[in-house]
């Protein structure tokens, strides 16, 4: 099937609109989620449609893990804490007194992550400068980058860390999973039943019980 980025776009946010509006589906998410739905239905006959293809696609859209990821990376609306911002002044005032903090942001959207945080400066001799991990309870700074042109930059740096981290993530878990099309004969004719979802460890198994 041939299918493009907006249409599974559309897809996908309908989906969710519709059975969890509670949910924002934000372009960090469907980042994620395109690529790997539109690979799956690449892989289907070009004569199945789209609206065949729903339910298996809704159903993988329902998956715990695919709900998960998405809860998980809900956007953090909390302001960041005057108390981290403080103690970051603190710790720079010490450790780099010719850098000053531009801006600090979450690290992670995930509640167990309220304490790590990123941070941006700029130095004294014009450059800038990033951390992707400041941990606010330890008050420990790892992960530095130096003699940045702009602060642009250090905000692009943070985001292929975290970018880099989720994509990870979600590959863990979606690498367990494939779409498979299985067909089967009707009068002389091949009538194709929906997709399945099965684990890639099961598919051998899983297409032994769709071709019975």
């Amino acid at each position: 099937m041939r299918v493009n980025d907006n249409d599974v776009k559309t897809m996908i946010n309908e989906y969710y609109r519709d059975q969890h509006p509670e949910l924002n589906i934000t372009k960090r998410i469907l980042d994620n989620l395109i690529p790997i739905v539109c690979k799956g239905l690449s892989e289907t006959p070009d004569s199945m449609t789209i609206e065949k293809a729903m339910p298996a696609v809704h159903k993988f859209l329902e998956k715990e893990n695919i709900l998960n990821f998405i809860i998980e990376r809900q956007p953090n609306m909390t302001c960041i804490p005057d108390q981290v911002v403080k103690s970051l002044k603190e710790y720079f005032n010490e450790a780099f007194p010719g850098i000053s903090i531009c801006h600090v942001y979450r690290k992670s959207n995930h509640p167990d992550d309220y304490y790590l945080y990123t941070v941006t400066a700029k130095s004294s001799d014009g450059t800038y400068c990033c951390w992707s991990s400041w941990n606010s309870l330890t008050e420990s700074l790892n992960q530095g980058h130096y003699g940045l042109k702009t602060e642009q930059n250090c905000i692009d740096i943070c985001k292929i860390c975290l970018m880099t981290l989720q994509m990870n993530q979600i590959n863990t878990e979606c690498s367990k999973m494939c779409i498979v099309m299985t067909m089967r004969k009707k009068k002389s004719k091949l009538g194709m039943r929906s997709v399945i979802l099965y684990r890639l460890t099961s598919i051998e198994e899983g297409n032994k019980d769709g071709n019975k």
